[in-house]
């Protein structure tokens, strides 16, 4: 065989051997790229759906905010339309005619009296308590108490203070409602909203 028929043979075997491995190469791309476009589907979708799951937990965890923010508003404008009802019975304590008011005071003071205590009235209510108190005690208790009515004023903004050797005993009419508070507030409760409301005040 001819030196240039060995050559254009070889030629020949290299160019099919190459023509074999691009189109093998061709395909073994073509498949990887199958591969790779299907994982990538794959996790797009998977992405795609931790995406969603995420946001509708977002979601319900705002609305369980609203929600909660909603019952909270909801509670604290009741809870607002209950002081408004036990200031205005505070206020109705202390629009009582002055016998009234003083009967309230002494049967207050005679309760919580051991004897022998100081008394002192809030500055507001000096002048219609100053003249009938200590007879109104007497006459509750039955009896002479031994009480001194001092002229300094109570710190308080309507009632009397008690102040003994140890003690300090607060007889306000804010120390009134506040005694009474929870059964003020059940009873506010039931006749602005029905009832129901204990839980929430």
């Amino acid at each position: 065989m001819a030196l240039s028929d060995i050559i254009q043979r070889i030629e020949g075997d290299a160019a099919t051997e190459a023509d074999a491995l691009v189109n093998a190469a061709r395909a073994q791309a073509e498949a990887t790229l199958t591969v790779a476009r299907e994982q990538a589907e794959r996790e797009g979708a998977a992405i795609l759906s931790r995406g969603a799951t995420a946001a509708a937990a977002e979601a319900e965890t705002l609305r369980a905010a609203a929600r909660l923010a909603a019952r909270d508003g909801l509670v604290a404008a009741k809870g607002e339309l209950i002081d408004q009802v036990l200031a205005r019975a505070a206020q109705a304590v202390v629009e009582l005619p002055d016998d009234e008011y003083s009967a309230l005071m002494a049967r207050r003071v005679a309760a919580a009296s051991r004897g022998g205590e100081r008394v002192r009235i809030a500055a507001a209510d000096f002048g219609r308590l100053d003249s009938r108190l200590s007879d109104a005690v007497e006459k509750v208790a039955g009896r002479d108490l031994g009480l001194v009515f001092v002229d300094e004023p109570a710190e308080v903004e309507h009632g009397v203070v008690l102040l003994g050797d140890r003690s300090e005993v607060d007889l306000s009419v804010a120390a009134l409602v506040e005694e009474r508070r929870s059964e003020l507030a059940m009873l506010a409760a039931q006749a602005l909203f029905g009832g129901g409301e204990k839980d929430e005040v």
